[in-house]
C-alpha cells in the first residue's frame, strides 16, 4: 500500500516488483478519514485494517477488494496525545508481550514537534486503546518503529527512531509487560550521510 503524498487522502495497491514506479496500480482507494502523514497496518491480523492518526484522534480503516475504504474515529486521545502531524509510525506486534502478561499489540506514534514517543496499547478484543504512555525523545521525531526479538534474533526488544535536525539515530530496550511497561536503556548515535539524513517515514506499508 502506497499513499502518493503526504497528506493525501488517497492510497495506491501495488505489488512489490512496480512499488519504486508510478503504474501499474491494482487498486486506488479514497481514504475518508482526516488528512494525515501515515497510516498503520494491523500486522497481527495480516487483514486490511489500518489505523491513522490526526490529533486528537485515532481513525481505524477498512480497505476491501473493491476499492473502498471505509473509516471510524477509533479512539480520542486525551493525555497523554500526540500533537500532528504525527510523520513517523509504528505497529507493537502482540509477541513483544508474554505468556504470562500477554499483549493484544499496539501502535508507536512519534510526536514531531513534541520530540516524545507515544505508545498506544489495545485491550484484549482491539476495541479500544486500553493504555498510553510517552517516552521523551531529544528532538523532533521523523520515524520510529519497533523490532520484536522473535525478528531480529537478538535477546531484547527494540524500539528506534531517528530526528534529521540533529542527525540523531536512537534505541531503546523494551519490555512491554503489563504494568511495568518501560523503554529504557536509550542509545543515541550520529550519523553524516546526507544534507539533512533519512526522508520522512510512514507513507508505505506492506
Amino acid at each position: 500500500m502506497y499513499r502518493p503524498g503526504n497528506y493525501a487522502q488517497s492510497a495506491n495497491l501495488k505489488t512489490l516488483a512496480n512499488a519504486l514506479v508510478a503504474t501499474p496500480v491494482i487498486l486506488t482507494y479514497t481514504i475518508s478519514a482526516a488528512s494525515s502523514w501515515s497510516f498503520i497496518p494491523d500486522k497481527d491480523a495480516d487483514s486490511n485494517i489500518y489505523y491513522t492518526f490526526t490529533s486528537p484522534y485515532l481513525y481505524k480503516m477498512v480497505f476491501d477488494r473493491t476499492g473502498s475504504a471505509s473509516s471510524t474515529t477509533f479512539y480520542t486521545l486525551s493525555s497523554p496525545s500526540p500533537p500532528s502531524p504525527a510523520i513517523g509510525t509504528g505497529w507493537i506486534p502482540a509477541m513483544m508481550w508474554t505468556a504470562a502478561s500477554p499483549g493484544y499489540g499496539g501502535l508507536v506514534i512519534g510526536g514531531f514537534s513534541s520530540a516524545s514517543l507515544y505508545v498506544l496499547v489495545f485491550n484484549s478484543g482491539k476495541t479500544t486503546i486500553a493504555s498510553a504512555y510517552t517516552v521523551t525523545y531529544t528532538s523532533e521525531v521523523y520515524g520510529c518503529d519497533v523490532s520484536p526479538k522473535q525478528a531480529s534474533g537478538l535477546t531484547y526488544h527494540f524500539a528506534v527512531a531517528y530526528t534529521r535536525g540533529s542527525k540523531q539515530m536512537s534505541s531503546w530496550t523494551v519490555d512491554m509487560t503489563l504494568g511495568a511497561a518501560g523503554w529504557t536503556h536509550p542509545v543515541h548515535n550520529s550519523y553524516s550521510g546526507g544534507p539533512t539524513g533519512p526522508s520522512n517515514g510512514g507513507n508505505a506499508t506492506p
